[in-house]
């Protein structure tokens, strides 16, 4: 492992950037105002699809805001910041195994569909104590998407085949830089198949739909919200069924998770029946479930660690996200 310490958040983005487009997985984090910095970076990756993988601490804002202290404030900053519109996804971390499981899905998403991810984290989750199991490397699965690095294949790769429109999923061949194969050229004005600079209506239009298609297989293949259900049931994790009832419908992500099994806990104890849902799944289905589920309950209920909730607006990203929690 290489650590080097940048003169600040531009130079980092960059060298993680390059790392990766040099086929290194690299990764940078920051805190707040920090990841606007960051955010060109972020559209320059988007322009030449290249993965990278950064992390964002959040806390109070704006500004330097409460710079020791916790928040979920960073949500669509990070779905959201940046120029035009591209794909990429959102991870929430939510307790300290998800901050080892998490880190290989970001990378292979990153790969996969050629995008940026962000993993979500906050001081909670960041500075709190835990005993942790040492973490078994050997479950860490890697794929690295359409990278070709066979030589073979390499000799019959063209030019054209790197930003290939009709790319199935809008996602191409990659190969890097160095490789005994055709050449082209990665830049941040809109281009052709090749890279070269084409601002022409027709071609715009072919690569901007293709950039946006990877969020179709991206969120087809994200997992379904995770239901934990307290009261006379709470340690099953069966799906919530029509007829099921409830007080109350709980419905979070990140680090709300703590909160939300000492809740599930109380209402055990009082007699109550709370339903717990944290999901993995991709920013417009998500609030289309839960407002099928809310009918016919008696509340349903939003948990974020901001004011506006901003968890709740999610209805309009163009991101693909994930929280996970496991209680």
């Amino acid at each position: 492992m290489v650590v080097k310490q940048a003169e600040d958040e531009i130079t980092a983005a960059q060298i993680v950037s390059g790392a990766m487009y040099m086929g290194t997985r690299a990764l940078t984090a920051t805190s707040g105002v920090g990841f606007d910095l960051m955010s060109e970076t972020l559209s320059l990756n988007a322009m030449i699809e290249n993965p990278t993988v950064f992390v964002l601490a959040q806390r109070p804002g704006p500004a330097t805001g409460l710079p020791t202290w916790t928040a979920q404030g960073g949500l669509l900053q990070a779905a959201n910041c940046s120029a035009g519109e591209f794909a990429r996804c959102v991870i929430a971390v939510s307790n300290s195994q998800d901050a080892f499981d998490l880190m290989p899905v970001a990378f292979n998403l990153a790969e996969q569909y050629q995008i940026s991810v962000i993993v979500l984290t906050d001081k909670q989750i960041a500075e709190a104590l835990y005993t942790q199991h040492p973490y078994d490397l050997e479950t860490a699965e890697i794929d690295r998407g359409r990278l070709v690095v066979d030589p073979e294949k390499l000799k019959f790769l063209k030019s054209s085949d790197r930003f290939d429109p009709d790319a199935k999923g809008g996602v191409s061949l990659r190969w890097l830089p160095g490789s005994d194969a055709a050449t082209y050229c990665a830049q941040g004005d809109e281009h052709n198949s090749m890279g070269a600079v084409d601002e022409s209506s027709l071609n715009t239009k072919l690569q901007m739909e293709k950039r946006l298609r990877k969020l179709h297989g991206l969120k087809a293949g994200l997992p379904a919200p995770h239901l934990y259900i307290g009261g006379r049931s709470a340690k099953t994790t069966d799906w919530m069924d029509a007829s099921d009832e409830i007080e109350l419908l709980a419905i979070g992500w990140g680090s709300t998770g703590d909160v939300f099994e000492t809740s599930c806990a109380a209402m055990n104890c009082e007699g109550g029946r709370l339903r717990i849902c944290t999901t993995r799944i991709s920013g417009r289905s998500a609030p289309r479930s839960f407002r099928d589920w809310q009918r016919g309950r008696n509340a349903l209920s939003w948990w974020s660690r901001t004011i506006r909730g901003s968890w709740a607006c999610s209805s309009g990203w163009s991101a693909a996200w994930i929280s996970r929690i496991r209680f």
